[in-house]
């Protein structure tokens, strides 16, 4: 049996499509704020990348900031984190965020924005 046979393709478990992006977002903590870049987005979750890592199963208040848009005030929750070594100097942490706390009029700013940049 060949490898190719033994490969399964796992099935999207997003409810809503991700967006590939780069946008500025600000994570509040006990030790002050931490700035990042989101990398892709869905209304549920967001992939960010900063140099300093946040804790696993922690909730964080975020501020996404959309370009041209107000800023989109979140409360999201840590679900995984990975270390990217750009060299040996620098690295840069990976971090799975699932939304937990959203208003409903940023959400629907949220959507609009994603629908928009998935139709182009």
């Amino acid at each position: 049996m060949g490898a190719e046979s033994r490969t399964q393709v796992r099935p999207e478990r997003r409810k809503s499509p991700r967006v590939e992006v780069d946008w500025p977002v600000t994570v509040l903590t006990d030790y002050g704020s931490i700035g990042g870049q989101i990398k892709n987005i869905t209304l549920d979750g967001v992939l960010i990348l900063c140099e300093e890592p946040l804790r696993l199963n922690e909730t964080y208040q975020m501020s996404i900031l959309p370009p041209d848009k107000k800023a989109i005030g979140v409360t999201g929750k840590v679900v995984w984190s990975d270390a990217y070594c750009m060299d040996e100097n620098d690295g840069v942490f990976g971090i799975g965020v699932c939304l937990v706390k959203i208003s409903d009029d940023d959400r629907a700013q949220l959507n609009k924005i994603l629908l928009k940049l998935s139709r182009e």
